[in-house]
């Protein structure tokens, strides 16, 4: 023979007994939810300090970005400049020589990169 002590049934026992183990779930989160928020606040500073040294920063990147655009437009004006400087020279040697005649050339002066020859040039008689 066996004596077997049971508590009364209760009307809401699976009720009862699922609050009472979300009740015991949110103890064990209330740590683990105090620290997340600990983190996320440390990362939030982390977060502003790292704003406050790139204000600076971004500033010196944007003045050095518009350094670099003027500094590409100036060679590119520079370079248009260098060329008609070229076809300035050009010109002015072509209307030179519509008046004078070459005589002679003479030999190049050394058989180096640089070298130098004398041209002799006589100026045309102009037809009337």
């Amino acid at each position: 023979f066996f004596l077997i002590i049971r508590r009364p049934p209760r009307s809401t026992l699976c009720v009862s007994s699922a609050a009472s183990d979300v009740y015991k779930r949110q103890s064990l989160y209330e740590g683990k939810k105090k620290v997340a928020r600990s983190t996320i606040e440390k990362k939030d500073k982390k977060l502003q300090e790292i704003e406050m040294l790139c204000g600076p920063i971004q500033e010196k990147i944007e003045k050095h970005r518009q350094e670099k655009e003027m500094l590409v437009k100036y060679k590119t004006s520079d370079e248009k400049l260098s060329k008609l400087r070229r076809i300035l020279v050009a010109h002015e040697y072509y209307k030179l020589t519509q008046d004078l005649s070459l005589i002679h050339i003479s030999e190049p002066t050394r058989p180096l990169y640089i070298s130098y020859a004398v041209f002799c040039l006589k100026k045309k008689k102009k037809k009337k």
